[in-house]
């Protein structure tokens, strides 16, 4: 099953006549609601294409229960698109957007964390914001408290237990130090009526600790979150 991805487009060659998908590619979003994913059999032909009505919006997990092959390419960045060749064989892609390269940036003088030169950062209600506009749209809030905790382990107790429940996924685990502990969970919701994915992470050390939110659109972005997570690092300040 596919959760959250939203909206796609798919030809009836796939949703009426039964037909695999043989070619799929990402645009940009149209809206929030909107994956970006176009579905096609590939055995369409131009005439056929260029009728609207032979083409319907369907929720993404209504056509990867069509065909399954998809469900590990819904992930790929806008710009991606995947073929069948031949039409019976497996999909592959035909070209794959590169992400730009990630660089180490200070969020403050002792934390430091890897992102993309494509967010930009603020201080918003007594945190830094770093945005990226996308599509599709991260949003990263990060609070950091430089005091040290008297024992680490009894902030993390008191996350641990505070935990939402309802959480699709909990990450417990130890840092890049010894004296580092991380935990997060990984769960969907709604904010003013806005359809989201949040990493609420933690990262403990005896010098301080550190809160993140990392906000998403698509449920594929987990790994990116958890990469940015996990390369939070400190460094004592000069």
């Amino acid at each position: 099953m596919v959760v959250g991805l939203g909206g796609c487009v798919a030809s009836d060659a796939i949703t009426v006549r039964g037909e695999r998908v043989g070619f799929m590619y990402r645009e940009p979003a149209n809206n929030s609601s909107d994956s970006g994913w176009q579905f096609m059999s590939g055995r369409e032909s131009q005439e056929f294409a260029d009728d609207a009505s032979n083409f319907g919006v369907f929720d993404v997990n209504t056509i990867a229960n069509y065909d399954p092959d998809i469900i590990p390419f819904l992930g790929a960045p806008v710009g991606s698109s995947f073929t069948r060749d031949p039409l019976s064989g497996p999909l592959r892609p035909d070209e794959v957007a590169t992400p730009p390269a990630s660089e180490r940036r200070n969020l403050t003088r002792a934390w430091s964390m890897e992102l993309e030169p494509s967010f930009q950062g603020r201080v918003a209600e007594g945190s830094l914001q770093l945005l990226d506009p996308g599509p599709p749209t991260r949003t990263i809030w990060v609070s950091t408290w430089e005091s040290p905790p008297a024992v680490p382990e009894g902030p993390l107790a008191d996350v641990r237990s505070h935990a939402n429940p309802a959480a699709i996924e909990r990450f417990d685990e130890a840092g890049a130090d010894p004296t580092e502990h991380r935990f997060a969970t990984w769960y969907p919701e709604t904010v003013e009526g806005r359809n989201q994915w949040g990493l609420y992470a933690y990262t403990f050390r005896s010098e301080g600790y550190v809160q993140a939110a990392f906000i998403v659109d698509d449920p594929a972005a987990l790994g990116w979150a958890l990469d940015a997570w996990r390369s939070l690092r400190y460094r004592a300040p000069d």
